[in-house]
């Protein structure tokens, strides 16, 4: 997935190139009776948040005004947003929980600093809505209903892409293309986060010096190394407050952090709130 990165096709047919530089990871999807306790205080998650309520009545709180949210209408939380809830009435609502690994936080925050309401064509939220029906009976997804909810989300995210302002896909592409050359460093952090990750490892999977390699990352994704890598690993520790029961000491020392107080200083930064009250808060 790489928006919006084109080529133009000749007479002759030429074949697009498809360079996959995002990634979208699934991590859960879900359909819940919202009541009058889906009410948190404002925090951020590192992943991405699609909202689809049946109908009118529960809101979210940015920056400290209402967000309503329609019935039977698509809405994306950006990762890194800071949002709260506050449902008015109970309100059945779908939910899908998404990464995308390949998109630094930095430009997230960036290009998308707010809720956005998703306008589509209607079939869409009546799939949506098919699948939330079908996830409340069943209690449990399918394959089926799995490539559905990922291939719409491919389908809106490239939506969003294209309505970006032209200076502003400009910089997505020529960022995303600049990552490339630090794309080695990028693949270790996401797969081994408790990994030495200091400049000097990051540079040598990349065959580059340490001070190469933070140019590189300055260049291209606006952060220090140390800052992505802290970013991502609250990001996986963020994912496993929320979807497994491993003890919030096991999560801080697989994630990097030398211990669970330090940890909870990084995460609270990150997220607005500390591991513990994160995992209460990030159901749906």
């Amino acid at each position: 997935m790489s928006y919006p990165d084109h080529m133009d096709v000749d007479g002759g047919g030429a074949p697009y190139p498809i360079n996959d530089r995002i990634g979208l990871r699934l991590l859960c999807i879900g359909a819940v009776r919202l009541t009058e306790r889906w009410s948190y205080q404002r925090f951020s998650d590192p992943f991405w948040r699609l909202y689809l309520n049946k109908h009118d009545g529960a809101e979210l709180v940015v920056e400290g005004k209402p967000f309503p949210m329609g019935g039977r209408k698509i809405y994306l939380i950006p990762a890194w947003v800071t949002f709260g809830t506050r449902p008015s009435k109970d309100v059945d609502h779908i939910y899908v929980h998404f990464d995308l690994p390949g998109l630094p936080g930095a430009m997230v925050r960036h290009l998308f600093n707010a809720p956005i309401a998703m306008d589509g064509p209607g079939r869409w939220e009546r799939d949506l809505v098919a699948i939330g029906d079908e996830l409340a009976r069943r209690r449990t997804t399918t394959p089926r209903m799995i490539g559905e909810v990922k291939g719409l989300i491919e389908i809106l995210l490239g939506r969003l892409f294209e309505s970006l302002p032209p200076e502003e896909r400009l910089l997505y592409q020529q960022q995303l293309r600049g990552m490339g050359t630090i794309r080695p460093a990028l693949d270790m952090i996401e797969r081994d986060p408790g990994a030495d990750l200091g400049n000097t490892a990051l540079g040598r999977v990349c065959c580059c010096s340490a001070d190469h390699v933070i140019r590189m990352f300055r260049k291209n994704l606006g952060q220090t190394p140390a800052q992505y890598v802290a970013e991502r690993r609250v990001a996986w520790a963020a994912r496993r407050l929320a979807f497994s029961d491993e003890s919030i000491d096991a999560i801080a020392e697989r994630s990097g952090f030398a211990n669970r107080n330090y940890f909870t200083r990084v995460f609270t930064r990150h997220t607005g709130v500390p591991p513990a009250s994160y995992r209460r808060m990030s159901g749906n």
